[in-house]
């Protein structure tokens, strides 16, 4: 799946909407309180981002897909977000922030994870980078048969997840106080046939 060429016909009415919806799953389910420092993992064109923005002193987002975060950098100017920060990297591969000692106490992702080949290897490197305390959220696919991702030709990610063996390598990575809920539920044409799929929010803490 190329980001890059996407991103700027990604914001259409149907994620536009999604987008909303999850936003307003994660904002129920998070603290009332305004977190310090966060950061969005595989913020696409930064549609979660700027509907939470309000709810972090400074939020950085960050995506593999420099198309994509040039839409970020974009929104951010327009709208005059000067606490919010844009990143083109691959967290999974690379730590962008190590070298400024940042650190987050909440990390959110939406529809993001099941596209990392090393689930593990993300979830550990989440955890190194949260303030003791801090809040992981996840929210992504429940398992499906592949469908989802059918008609992307290339895509070696994960065909949603099950939400047991995501809480183990949670637990193993050392997160605490790890629950679900059902999310969202949507309805997805590939290839000429309507499919259906369901999203869990996850929240984990450090």
């Amino acid at each position: 799946m190329n980001f890059n060429q996407l991103a700027n016909e990604w914001d259409d009415a149907r994620r536009i909407k999604r987008a909303s919806t999850l936003s307003g799953v994660i904002m129920n389910e998070l603290p009332e309180k305004k977190f310090q420092c966060g950061l969005e993992f595989g913020c696409g064109t930064g549609l979660i981002s700027c509907n939470l923005q309000h709810r972090f002193e400074r939020l950085h987002c960050i995506d593999n897909a420099d198309a994509m975060i040039d839409i970020v950098k974009q929104k951010i100017e327009e709208l005059g977000l000067s606490h919010c920060f844009a990143h083109c990297a691959d967290l999974s591969k690379e730590n962008v922030f190590f070298d400024k000692k940042i650190k987050f106490d909440c990390i959110f992702t939406s529809m993001a994870l099941h596209h990392v080949v090393d689930t593990d290897g993300i979830i550990s490197r989440f955890y190194s980078l949260l303030d003791d305390g801090g809040l992981l959220v996840i929210i992504d696919l429940d398992s499906e048969d592949g469908a989802f991702h059918q008609s992307e030709v290339g895509f070696e990610g994960h065909n949603g997840f099950d939400r047991l063996a995501l809480e183990q390598i949670l637990c193993k990575n050392n997160f605490k106080q790890i629950r679900f809920k059902n999310a969202y539920a949507g309805k997805k044409m590939i290839e000429g046939r309507e499919v259906s799929y369901s999203l869990f929010i996850c929240i984990a803490k450090k």
